[in-house]
């Protein structure tokens, strides 16, 4: 089933009907114990100049419309499917583990892209159950750009759940790897948040980020991506794939070193804080 919105949902409004539910799991969400199959859409969906430099300011600098920018409209669409009466598991336990993008054509600044998102592909993890959030951006009626966001529910099973995937590998820098100082501001989540309108309480305040478990606030995993990214994006082709794994939280303020290996039409990044891995990813150009 397919629904196109008039306008995006509210993400504080969701995130309030998560913490509902949280306190009263069957009624406003968890019917069933199946992954619902639906697709939300918003059409005609655009990047004003200013909303772009006040993502760079965030993000980080870079030409042209930020590959992880489309990330924006997609997420309070897989978060009204997230907080939908017959999601079977929390949104609020939800752990975002890796991430793929695919920047299919030139982003043009200036245009207007369809957004569709579902959700899709449960499996089982060790942990618990994963799926997948599947945001693609159209131009004319064209896939220009296409996201993977996998989330991890620890605890949950799914009765319509597919075989683990195997557990990818990410190797170490090398010794000649470029490092960058990275120091991680203690209201990047604050700011983060106010860019992209990801208000998850556990990026906000740390009071807040206590109640679910961390020491204090930690920094979204898409404002990792987005940053380490920002490094290499003039280096980039016109087509790419950016393949991202989310290991231990940027627990904030953060002093965080970003190591970059450069090959022939692929790049590896690594950030992480002494011997504490938080993120990877790993850049091949597309023919």
């Amino acid at each position: 089933m397919s629904q196109t919105l008039q306008r995006s949902p509210w993400t504080p409004q969701l995130y309030a009907r998560a913490l509902a539910g949280a306190a009263l799991p069957g009624f406003l969400w968890g019917g069933g114990d199946r992954l619902p199959r639906r697709s939300l859409s918003l059409e005609g969906v655009d990047f004003s100049e200013q909303r772009i430099r006040d993502y760079r300011r965030v993000c980080g600098d870079g030409p042209g419309l930020p590959p992880a920018m489309l990330h924006i409209p997609g997420f309070p669409l897989a978060l009204q499917l997230m907080t939908a009466r017959d999601f079977p598991m929390s949104a609020l336990g939800m752990v975002h583990i890796a991430n793929t993008i695919e920047v299919l054509a030139h982003l043009e600044t200036t245009d207007e892209y369809d957004i569709t998102v579902e959700l899709a592909n449960p499996r089982t993890h060790r942990k618990g159950a994963q799926f997948d959030a599947i945001t693609t951006a159209t131009r004319d009626d064209v896939v220009v750009w296409r996201e993977v966001s996998t989330y991890l529910s620890r605890g949950s099973r799914l009765a319509d759940a597919g075989e683990a995937d195997p557990q990818r590998e990410w190797p170490a820098p090398s010794a000649d790897a470029e490092q960058i100082a990275i120091d991680v501001p203690g209201d990047i989540g604050r700011r983060y948040a106010a860019v992209s309108q990801d208000r998850n309480p556990i990026h906000l305040h740390g009071l807040a980020a206590r109640v679910f478990g961390f020491r204090t606030a930690i920094a979204h995993g898409m404002w990792s991506l987005a940053r380490c990214l920002s490094e290499v994006e003039s280096e980039l082709p016109e087509r790419y794939t950016v393949v991202a794994g989310f290991f231990k939280p940027v627990f904030l303020p953060a002093k965080t070193t970003l190591f970059i290996d450069r090959g022939a039409g692929e790049w590896s990044l690594l950030l992480s804080t002494g011997t504490t891995r938080h993120a990877a990813l790993h850049i091949r150009a597309r023919e």
